[in-house]
Formats: structure tokens, sequence, C-alpha cells
């Protein structure tokens, strides 16, 4: 879907893609929507990165966009908000209402329109009003990632996974 609703954005885009092939099937098609992109939108395909520069890497970008069929978490969409990065993401996860906290979009896979027009704004949007959604979505990030209930959840979670009670102090 990413490079589906990129065919009709406005603007010069960079689409940098991480991460390791695993589906050389499913690549070759990425590869066809690729080559049938405009002029006006650049693909670069990076392969993974270690752990350690996720974030440094994705701070360097103005929006993550994930329109993912669906995720029981979204570490990944956590690591963008850690770096200050919105996201534009699908309503599959649980991360929601992402606009009205001004640190992103989740958008239903059925609507490209919606995608579309979000890519859109973001590429019309000022370097003030960005910097704006990015420290919200920093300071969003850093809230979650410090937070006992989050935690708590976590480690009940974690505990249940492999057959054990979990134990708090």
């Amino acid at each position: 879907m990413a490079f589906r609703v990129l065919h009709r954005v406005a603007g010069s885009i960079e689409f940098n893609i991480y991460g390791p092939l695993s589906d050389a099937v499913y690549w070759s098609e990425c590869e066809r929507e690729m080559a049938s992109l405009p002029s006006n939108v650049r693909v670069r395909f990076h392969g993974p990165i270690d752990h350690q520069q996720v974030q440094e890497v994705i701070s360097q970008h103005h929006l993550f966009l994930m329109p993912t069929l669906g995720e029981n978490f979204g570490y990944a969409i956590l690591e963008s908000f850690l770096a200050g990065c919105p996201a534009l993401i699908s309503n599959r996860t649980p991360w929601r209402d992402l606009d009205q906290k001004k640190i992103g979009w989740d958008l239903p896979l059925d609507r490209p329109d919606l995608f579309e027009a979000v890519l859109n704004e973001c590429v019309n949007m000022d370097e003030g009003l960005w910097n704006i959604w990015s420290m919200n979505a920093r300071k969003f990030g850093a809230a979650h990632a410090t937070s006992l209930q989050v935690l708590q959840e976590n480690r009940v979670l974690f505990h249940s996974a492999v057959g054990g009670q979990a134990r708090f102090t």
C-alpha cells in the first residue's frame, strides 16, 4: 500500500526502507511498484541496521510510514515516537488517536485517499509545525517507555508467555 499512495503525492519525497529482505516474491512485487513511481518520489533500500542505530536513523526522517496489516504492539512505532518522528500507520495497531495527540495518524487501510491526504499535508508542513509534532512524539514516546503501568503490564505478559506467574515487590 505504501507505494500505491506515493503515486499521488505532490512534492519531493525520499522514501527510505530499512530491514531485512525475508520474502523474495514480495520484494519483487515491491520493486515493480518502485519502478512505476513518479520522478518526484525516490526510494532507497538500506537493509537491516543495528538496534543501537534505530533511533538515530529514524530521527533523521520526517515521517514513519507503516501501513501495516496488524501489530500486537508495534515496537517500531514506539521507536519512531522516541526518535521524535511522527507516525503514519494503519488503525490495526494498539496505537490510536495519534492525530489528536499531534504525534501522527492511524488510518483505515481501505481508505488510501486518507493516507494520500496526510502525506500531502506532511509534504506541505512547515518546519515550525513539524517541530511541534516531533517534540510531541518524543514526549509521548518517553512517557510511554517510562510508564510504571506499562512496565507492569509487560512483566505480566512476558511471565505468562513463559508459563510463570509474575511476582512484584
